[in-house]
């Protein structure tokens, strides 16, 4: 089953990433970033998620990645492609730039949006992750 399908629940480890229930993180490295955007998107693609938009080559993906003009890149910041509900992102430390980190969120999963786009309120999201964790999400209106 396809994890766009079955969302791996939280703690489970699957194709070498690791879930938390409400996201899957993975990573891949090729012997050049080309090659290790071919993987993630035969992994993509394995995984349900072949309706998302990629970059279409390393120099695309590169573009994707540096800071918009004009704006200075922050010292915590990770640059990344993020199409909803897929993020990859380029590991600061990659100096050969051949790794790419993935993370699948799980689109079922209350707040995805703004869990996606960075935007979710600390307390809420609190609760959501103690549902996930002890498996009551799907009673998660008793959980508010």
């Amino acid at each position: 089953m396809a994890i766009r399908d079955d969302f791996p629940p939280y703690g489970s480890a699957v194709h070498g990433g690791e879930s938390d229930g409400l996201v899957y993180r993975t990573a891949f490295r090729g012997s050049t970033l080309d090659a290790t955007l071919a993987m993630v998107r035969t992994f993509l693609d394995e995984e349900g998620y072949g309706d998302v938009p990629l970059p279409r080559d390393a120099d695309t993906m590169l573009a994707f990645l540096r800071p918009e003009e004009g704006r200075h890149p922050h010292l915590f910041e990770r640059p990344d492609y993020a199409h909803d509900p897929v993020r990859i992102v380029l590991p600061p430390r990659d100096r050969l730039r051949r790794k790419l980190l993935v993370e699948l969120y799980n689109e079922a999963a209350p707040d995805h949006l703004l869990r996606f786009h960075r935007r979710q309120c600390r307390e809420r999201e609190a609760r959501i992750r103690r549902a996930v964790e002890v498996g009551a999400l799907e009673q998660w209106g008793s959980v508010m």
